[in-house]
């Protein structure tokens, strides 16, 4: 696949970019992502409604049940 854009033309968002950012940091700490987002950034500022992985179904907005949705879909390595 192309690049969306040029190099050096604008930034651009990548889930793979993001990923292999996650794995690398795992592997120079020795701890998993989630453990190192938790500690470094969302305990740090505060974030009590920010969350690695599915957050309780009070916090979400659902349309429908959380059953019939995707709201608490797991893309395993994937997931943000």
């Amino acid at each position: 696949m192309y690049p969306s854009y040029s190099p050096w033309q604008t930034p651009t968002y990548s889930n793979v970019a993001y990923q292999l950012l996650a794995y690398a940091l795992e592997n120079i700490s020795g701890k998993n992502f989630s453990t190192i987002l938790n500690d470094r950034v969302i305990k740090p500022l505060n974030l009590s409604r920010t969350f690695y992985d599915t957050p309780p179904d009070k916090y979400g907005v659902i349309p429908g049940s959380p059953k019939d949705t995707y709201w608490g879909v797991s893309l395993g390595q994937a997931s943000p």
